[in-house]
Order: structure tokens, then C-alpha cells, then sequence
């Protein structure tokens, strides 16, 4: 049949059994059936639009022309053909082989990944080679299209991260066990048909909800750093490792997964979470949430715990014996008991309101951050393991160091650090607490030559002696017989004495009540107390009047005792005959007027305090004194400083610089007052014509830059180094907190003064390191890092002109922009040869001076 060159858009041959012959090419076909035309041995159906043609029951075909179609797949292993032609499809599977080309591996790169392997080769994949692939590793290959991944059924591993794929079709690799595709651009993810899942990485893409209620047998799964909402992990059972922090959660249950031991879900936004029922829990991060309780009692495994940086009033670790590393800072927590966590090595409860911290108890403990908190004395001296404390703290007087400690130590500058050993104790008096009925405690006291105030105790052997039972008065005396060997003893000595204490309180006295003719009396011992009471007499009353010539008897009572009481009446004389006399004359008293002389109201004065001085300066190590004039009042004049620390002020004006800073000292009488603003500058910046001058001055004023030797020397001509140099930055800013607890730099660690202004100078921008896994905190900031670090600070504005006047700054250095706005700012002038010295190191006076023009002309402060 020659059917050829027409416009047929359908053709049924299926009644014609015989035919041997069809060339039906050049028309507008989308299907042939050929399954009836069993004779058939010539085939030519080129330039149609098929999708598929099936040729299995064409056993006599001999010549085949299939091209210019639209088919997939071709088999042909049933047929006898000789010649065959099917170029310009499609074409994906042949004769069940899979071809590695543009329609099956649209992504180059993926493409030739697949080619480069032994079973790709020969650009065709076999279905033996297709079983025998177990595992694909295609991890960081610049792959943005993973189309072909469909064909691998037989794979049971596929590693697919740090890519650039928007999308990604698992569907049809159900064998999958272990699926990582971290690091790409995925914003959905199906895995309802991975029932064989155990292992998941999808962390840091873009998905905003994902269901694994399908991967019921998953164990490790890792999906932060994404932007979901929500999380249901309740048909996961199986999970050991949970991994979902920085994302948006508001809740998460793991009440159905018994079996978990490790779980991030720090960085959400969680204010409630239960563990209650994650008994084999380790490794619990739940930082960074808006939690206000916790209860970890039942997570008795604990190794790691942090619920740093949370809304937490209390947390209780009494029952994690095996924690190893507590972060609890950032917190509200104003009581930490430790002592039960012997296994400790690293804590950092800093930035809470603790009064007290013990951590004598600890003796594995390495790492200590309690800076920040309300600590008054700190003892670390038994931690002889710890390598780094951080005990920065106001209001702290002194910590008690092993010697081994002393040189890692960060501290306030007016803490002292007492550092002691056994050498520095003395024996002092043997001490006893408890009681006969629940058993006494005795110990030897050892006293600190080096402060009296440290002591320790040491418990020893004992036996009673002897007991003087308690009396009235004096209370019961035990006397023990104390022994501690030479072995136990703190500095080696055998102690063996006598020891008495008070063991029970006098009895005290059993005091009958006074009466009214004896005094109160003890009824134990007898004494007595005070005098009688003597009687309360009721009123005198007429028994027997008296009568003329002849007495009358008169009686009263106690109306305590009843005692009675009688005395006689006198008897009643004869009335004489009475005589007349002239009445007195009334005594008439003439009032004196009150009225005085006329005087005028007496006005106050007018009370004054004025200083000779209502600002100054004065070195470090000098003084200054204040003249002060008070008018209208005799009242004394009292002299304050509002920071000791910078400069103190005695009670006649005499101010002594401590260190530098700014200061006002106020001098008050009778509710007036006046002040002074004292600048205490460093001793090595006293020139007002150096350059540096005001900028260190007010930068430190401002808290943003510290000097050396306790804040007396600036130091203007050392390096500044990149950590110094965003520290200073950070604190510019404000000392922003940073969202990220974690960084990629190998060399910074979570320890260092200026690891949060790293993690938020990278979140700004500002930096980005010296390569991805190194800051190089220690090298010394260039004249061009400083200008880039300050115009990225800025948000990078374009400068407003093209003009460059430095030779040596380049359009296509990195810095180039950043030095043409620092210019135009007046942050920047370079040097008087027209060079701006890119590469130079940046000066500690040259640091301050940039920031302070920064914040000048930037921030429009200064």
C-alpha cells in the first residue's frame, strides 16, 4: 500500500492481514497500528507525528523507516530487520536500552556525569546496567535539571546536594534508602513514594511544607534551614536524628518518637516543647525559641544540651548526671544547680541574673562562659581541667583561680583573680554541723593565706567523747574525739585533738509567773527575775461607819489574791455652833492685750552651687581639683563621681583619673547642684594636635574601642587586627544580637570576645572571610578591608561621582567603590603623594579616625 505525500490524519490497516508493504510517509499520522499486519516486511511511516509504534508482532519486517516522529521508545528485537532508520526522535529507550542523550539527560552536566561512568560509556544504558546502579553521587556538580534520575529503579542511594535544582522527581526510585539533596533550590519535595527511606538531607533549600507521614521506617532526617511552617512527625517512629531548626515552627510534637536521640529545633519560633517522652534522648538544641519552660527530667541520656537564648526563668539538670555540655545563656535564669552534673566539660551560662554559681563539683569542666550575670565572688579553683573562663561581670570582686588557669582568663578590669594552690591553706579549727538526731557532720577548715575569706573543708573521722547536758542557762557541750590522717589532709598534716561544741541550745528558764508578793520565778532552777507584783487594791469600802466619839472600820480587796485589808475611820466630832463672816470679795483679773510691737516677714536666701569648671580633661594618673561656690546656705558640699571606675572625687573637689573615659562629677548642697564633664584621656593620647585625639576620645566615651593596661594606654600605633576591627563595628552598631548561633570559619570559636560580631558582621555582609572556611581573625586589617567593612556597614551606596583622585586604586579592585564613597564622606583622604596605599596596614589611630568620621558624616553623630 503506497499511501505516501497526502494529508492523512489517521489510517486503519488492520483488516488487511496480508499486506507486506506500506509507505504511508510525508502525511499528519499520531498513530499507526501494525499489530494485525503480521506479514508485513516493509515499513516506512517517516515524517508523521507518532508518538509510539509497536513493531513486536511484525516478526517478517525487514526495512523500517521511522524518522521525523515524535516516538519515545523503540523496540525492534522482534522483527527481522535489516535496515532501519529513526533519526530525528526523540527517542529515550531502544529495544529496552536507555540512550544518555539530550531527551533523556536534558542537563549537560548531569549528562556527562553519566557518560563518565562505566556503565554510561557507551552512551546507552542496558537494563543489567540499570539494576547493577545502586548509588549516584552527583554532589556539587553544577547541576540544575536531574531528569534521567527516573530511569536508576534499582537506586538505593542518591546524593544530589549543593546544586542548582528548582525541582526534583524521586517518584519512580521507590528503592531509594538514603536520599540527600541539601543545598539547592527546592521549593516542593515529594517523597510519598520513598517508603524505603531511612535516611533524609533536605535542609537548606526553600520548602515550605513537607509530608513524610510515608516514610514510616525513617531514622536520620534533616530538613533545616528552609522556610517551613509547619512539621508532623508523628508516623515516623523510627527517628534517632531530627534536624528541622532555623525554620518557621510554632509548635512541634515528638511525643510519637520514642526512639529519638538527637533533636535541633533551635531557631524557630516554639513556646512550648515537650520531651517528656524522649527518654533516649542525647543531644537536645532548642536555642533561639520563645520558650518559658522546659522540663528535661525525664531525659536522663542527655549529653548536649542548649536552650540558650530563650524567655527560661528556671531549668533543673539535677537529673542529667551524664550532661557533658550545657548552654543555657541568653536566658532569665536567676538560680544554676550544677553540682549534680559531675561529667560537665563545657558551660556557658552567661547573660542571665544569677546571684551564685557552684561549680566546685564540675572538676571535668574545660570550658566556663558566666559572664554577664549579678556574680559577687566566683571559685573555680578546684576546676584544674578548665583551659578558658569568661567571667566578665560587674559587680564580681574576685575569682579564685587554679594556677593552671590564670593566663585564660577574660574578666571585668576590676575583678581580681586570685590565684591559689594547696601551699596557700592553712589549717584553721575543726567545724560541725547537724545534730544528734540526724547524725553530726564534722570537717577540718582550711583557711586561704592569700584571702581569708576563701576557705575549704575537709571531712574527718570522729568519736563523742563526751556530752554536758543543756540547763537552763547553758547549752548542751559535745566533745569529739577528731582524727584525719596525713594522707586526707589538705596540706598534709595529721590532725588528732579534741573538739567541743555547742550541740543543742540551752533549755532556757521555766518561769512561774511573779504574784503579788513573790518575784517570777524558774521552776527548774529556782532563780529569780524582776520583783513581786505587789497587790492591786480594789477600792476602800465602809464596813462600819464611824459614829461621834466612836471609830468606824473601812475594808479593801486584791483583786488579785483577795487578800483583804482594813483601817479605822476617825470618829465623827460634836458640830460646833457656827459664826457669821462677811464673804470675800471677788479677785477681779484685768486681761493683758496680746498685741507686740508690728514686725516684717524675714525672707529666705537664695541657695547656689556653681563649679569653676563645667568641663575638663586630666590624665590618667593625675588630678584635677574642682572650686566650688555655694551662696546663701551653710550646708556642707557633697562631692560624686557618676563612674568611679573612670575617676573618683574625695569631699573637698579633688578628682583622681583611674582610666580613660568620660566622666561627670557633681558637686550638691541643700538640693541645688552642679556638674562637671571630666574627659580622663589615655597617656599616650594627650597631643590635641594629633590627628587621633578627639576620635579616640569620643570612641571611648562611647564604649566602642578599649585600650590596654587597664584602659590607661591606647596603644595608637599597633596593628588593628580584623577581629578588633569588626568588634569595633559590632559595638558601633549597638552590639546587635546576631540570628545565627553558628559559623562556617574553622578558625573562631564560640569563645571568642569577637565571635558574635563575626557571625553578625557576616549577617550585615560586612564580611565574608578570607576564603569560605577561614576569618583569619588575627591578621592585620588593610587600609582597603577597613573602607570596604565601613561602605558595606553603609548598605553599600554608589559613590556619587566617577572621579578617582587615588593612582593607586583601581575600577576593577574590590574596594574600588567602596574607597570613592569613603572619599566623598570625608572618611578617607590617603596620603599627599595622590596614593590612597590600598594594602597598608590599618593603624589602631587610623581605625579610630575612620569610625569616627563614619559616624560623623554617616550616622551624623560624633
Amino acid at each position: 500500500m503506497f499511501c505516501e505525500n497526502n494529508n492523512l490524519t489517521s489510517l486503519d490497516v488492520s483488516q488487511n492481514v496480508n499486506l507486506e508493504y506500506l509507505f504511508c510517509e510525508s502525511n499528519q499520522l499520531t498513530s499507526l497500528d501494525v499489530s494485525k499486519n503480521t506479514a508485513l516486511k516493509d515499513l516506512n511511516c517517516s515524517s508523521n507525528q507518532l508518538n509510539t509504534l509497536d513493531v513486536n508482532n511484525n516478526t517478517e519486517l525487514a526495512f523500517l523507516d521511522c524518522s521525523y516522529n515524535q516516538l519515545t521508545s523503540l523496540d525492534y528485537r522482534n522483527t527481522s530487520l535489516s535496515d532501519i532508520f529513526y533519526d530525528n526522535n526523540p527517542l529515550e529507550v531502544i529495544n529496552g536500552d536507555v540512550l544518555i542523550n539530550e531527551y533523556t539527560f536534558p542537563d549537560e552536566n548531569f549528562r556527562n556525569w553519566v557518560l563518565s561512568q562505566d556503565y554510561g560509556q557507551d552512551g546507552k544504558l542496558t537494563e543489567a546496567e540499570i539494576a547493577d546502579v545502586t548509588s549516584i553521587d552527583v554532589y556539587d556538580k553544577n547541576i540544575s535539571n536531574l531528569k534521567g534520575i527516573e530511569f536508576f529503579i534499582s537506586l538505593t542511594e542518591l546524593d544530589c546536594g549543593d546544586n542548582q535544582l528548582s525541582s526534583l522527581d524521586v517518584s519512580e526510585n521507590t528503592a531509594l534508602t538514603c536520599l540527600y539533596c541539601n543545598y539547592n533550590e527546592l521549593t516542593s519535595l515529594d517523597v510519598s513514594k520513598n517508603t524505603a527511606l531511612t535516611q533524609l538531607y533536605c535542609h537548606d533549600n526553600q520548602l515550605i511544607s513537607l509530608d513524610v507521614s510515608k516514610n514510616t521506617v525513617l531514622k536520620d532526617f534533616e530538613c533545616h534551614k528552609n522556610i517551613l511552617n509547619s512539621l508532623n512527625v508523628s508516623n515516623n517512629v523510627a527517628l534517632k536524628r531530627l534536624c528541622c531548626d532555623y525554620n518557621n515552627l510554632t509548635s512541634l510534637d515528638v511525643s510519637c518518637n520514642n526512639t529519638l536521640e538527637e533533636l535541633h529545633c533551635n531557631d524557630n519560633q516554639l513556646t512550648d516543647l515537650d520531651v517528656s517522652k524522649n527518654t533516649a534522648l542525647k543531644d537536645l538544641n532548642c536555642s533561639s525559641n520563645q520558650l518559658t519552660n522546659l522540663d528535661v527530667s525525664k531525659n536522663t541520656a542527655l549529653k548536649n544540651l542548649n536552650c540558650s537564648s530563650n524567655q527560661l526563668t528556671s531549668l533543673d539538670v539535677s537529673c542529667n548526671n551524664t550532661l557533658e555540655v550545657l548552654h543555657c545563656n541568653d536566658n532569665q535564669l536567676t538560680d544554676l544547680d550544677v553540682s549534680k552534673n559531675t561529667a560537665l566539660k563545657d558551660l556557658n551560662c552567661s547573660s542571665n541574673q544569677l546571684n551564685t554559681l557552684d561549680v566546685n563539683n564540675n572538676t571535668e569542666l574545660a570550658f566556663l562562659d558566666c559572664s554577664y550575670n549579678q556574680l559577687t565572688s566566683l571559685d573555680v579553683s578546684e576546676n584544674i581541667e578548665l583551659v578558658y573562663l569568661d567571667c566578665t561581670c560587674e559587680k564580681l570582686d574576685k575569682v579564685y583561680v587554679h594556677s593552671d588557669t590564670e593566663y585564660f582568663i577574660e574578666k571585668h578590669e576590676n575583678t581580681r583573680a586570685i590565684v591559689i594552690s594547696k601551699d596557700d591553706f592553712e589549717y584553721s579549727n575543726i567545724v560541725c554541723s547537724g545534730n544528734a538526731a540526724d547524725g553530726y557532720q564534722l570537717a577540718a577548715e582550711y583557711v586561704c593565706t592569700k584571702d581569708e575569706d576563701y576557705k575549704i573543708t575537709i571531712p574527718v573521722q570522729f568519736t563523742i567523747d563526751s556530752v554536758s547536758p543543756a540547763n537552763c542557762v547553758d547549752p548542751e557541750k559535745t566533745t569529739f574525739m577528731v582524727r584525719l590522717s596525713a594522707q586526707d589532709a589538705y596540706d598534709g598534716k595529721e590532725i588528732l585533738t579534741k573538739a567541743t561544741f555547742d550541740t543543742a541550745p540551752a533549755l532556757g528558764h521555766d518561769w512561774k509567773d511573779a504574784t503579788c508578793t513573790e518575784p517570777k520565778t524558774c521552776k527548774r532552777c529556782q532563780v529569780t527575775e524582776g520583783n513581786a507584783n505587789g497587790h492591786n487594791w480594789g477600792s476602800w469600802t465602809v464596813t462600819t461607819p464611824a459614829k461621834v466619839n466612836e471609830k468606824g472600820v473601812e475594808t479593801r480587796k486584791c483583786l488579785a489574791c483577795g487578800k483583804e485589808e482594813t483601817r479605822d475611820i476617825e470618829a465623827v466630832k460634836p458640830t460646833a455652833t457656827p459664826t457669821a463672816t462677811s464673804a470675800p470679795k471677788p479677785t477681779t483679773t484685768t486681761p493683758v492685750p496680746a498685741n507686740g510691737p508690728s514686725t516684717k516677714p524675714t525672707t529666705a536666701p537664695i541657695v547656689s552651687v556653681a563649679l569653676d569648671k563645667k568641663s575638663d580633661s586630666i590624665v590618667c594618673g593625675k588630678t584635677l581639683s574642682l572650686k566650688a561656690t555655694l551662696k546663701g546656705t551653710d550646708s556642707k558640699i557633697s562631692w560624686k563621681s557618676a563612674d568611679s571606675k573612670i575617676a573618683s572625687v574625695d569631699s573637698n573637689g579633688k578628682i583622681t583619673a583611674k582610666q580613660a573615659g568620660r566622666v561627670t562629677i557633681t558637686a550638691s548642697a541643700a538640693g541645688k547642684s552642679a556638674a562637671c564633664v571630666v574627659t580622663v584621656l589615655y597617656k599616650d593620647v594627650t597631643n590635641t594636635k594629633d590627628f587621633w585625639f578627639a576620635p579616640t576620645n569620643y570612641l571611648t566615651a562611647a564604649n566602642v574601642v578599649k585600650g590596654y593596661d587597664k584602659q590607661t594606654n591606647f596603644k595608637p600605633a599597633n596593628d588593628c587586627t580584623r577581629a578588633q576591627m569588626v568588634t569595633f563595628l559590632w559595638r558601633l552598631a549597638g552590639e546587635p544580637a546576631p540570628k545565627a548561633t553558628t559559623s562556617n570559619f574553622k578558625d573562631i570559636k564560640k569563645t571568642d570576645y569577637f565571635y558574635k560580631p563575626v557571625l553578625w558582621a557576616v549577617e550585615k555582609g560586612i564580611t565574608t572571610g578570607v576564603s569560605k572556611t577561614k576569618f583569619d581573625p588575627k591578621g592585620v586589617c588593610t587600609r582597603a578591608q577597613t573602607v570596604t567593612f565601613l561602605w558595606r556597614m553603609a548598605k553599600k551606596p554608589d559613590p556619587k561621582t566617577a572621579k578617582n583622585k587615588f593612582s593607586d586604586v583601581k575600577s576593577k579592585d574590590y574596594f574600588y567603590k567602596a574607597v570613592l564613597w569613603a572619599s566623598e564622606k570625608k572618611i578617607v583622604t590617603g596620603y599627599s603623594d595622590g596614593t590612597f596605599k590600598p594594602q597598608g596596614k590599618c593603624l589602631r589611630r587610623q581605625m579610630v579616625t575612620f569610625l569616627y568620621k563614619y559616624d560623623k558624616f554617616v550616622n551624623g553623630k560624633g
